[in-house]
């Protein structure tokens, strides 16, 4: 199996994931979590938790988001507006994705009939344009059809638990103002913590 048959196989496991985060990290990046949520394995102890989803998608790349024929955000918008625009990809489904296997670019049809459209470009420091990850599988993708695959062992797989029901707007504030890393790590400590208040 080619490496782009290898690709277009895995990243299908990605439809019908529901999406239950969409945040921008930095520059005019976008970051989704699907499926279920588990957590990153800590590099100590008392580190603390980190939430992921069990699939993800990170555009470090040129990227348009279309709801039918209207151009809703783009990444050239600021980092407040970009965060504000992708929360409605929340609740939202995977329904489709084309892979053009000539240069890497991309096409999402999530089940709403919304379109992000993913354009492969050069990034200063990075080797690739896009990644995705299927479980503790990660697959880069980048300009020149540039394609590799490493596998994430900081992905704990052992618990996969339900997503947390996210406050959007809460959310987005709090996106728009700090680092989205302490967003994760709060939902993770949510999740342990009514885990615990369960058992």
């Amino acid at each position: 199996m080619t490496m782009i048959n290898e690709v277009l196989d895995n990243v299908n496991k990605i439809v019908g994931q529901k999406c239950w985060n969409a945040y921008n990290s930095s520059f005019s990046w976008m970051n989704l979590m699907l499926g279920s949520a588990c957590f990153k394995v800590p590099l100590e102890d008392n580190d603390d938790p980190f939430c992921v989803g069990q699939y993800a998608l990170h555009i470090h790349c040129q990227w348009n988001l279309y709801n039918e024929d209207h151009c809703l955000c783009s990444s050239t918008r600021s980092r407040e507006i970009i965060n504000r625009t992708i929360a409605c990809l929340i609740g939202d489904s995977i329904a489709k994705i084309e892979i053009d296997s000539s240069d890497c670019d991309a096409v999402f049809t999530f089940a709403s009939g919304k379109q992000l459209n993913v354009f492969c470009d050069y990034r200063e420091k990075y080797d690739y344009s896009w990644r995705f990850r299927t479980m503790d599988i990660v697959y880069s993708l980048g300009i020149n059809n540039k394609i590799s695959m490493y596998k994430d062992a900081g992905i704990n797989l052992d618990v996969l638990i339900e997503p947390p029901i996210i406050d959007i707007s809460a959310q987005i504030d709090a996106m728009c103002q700090r680092d989205s890393s302490e967003i994760m790590k709060n939902i993770a400590n949510t999740i342990k913590a009514k885990r615990q208040i369960k058992k």
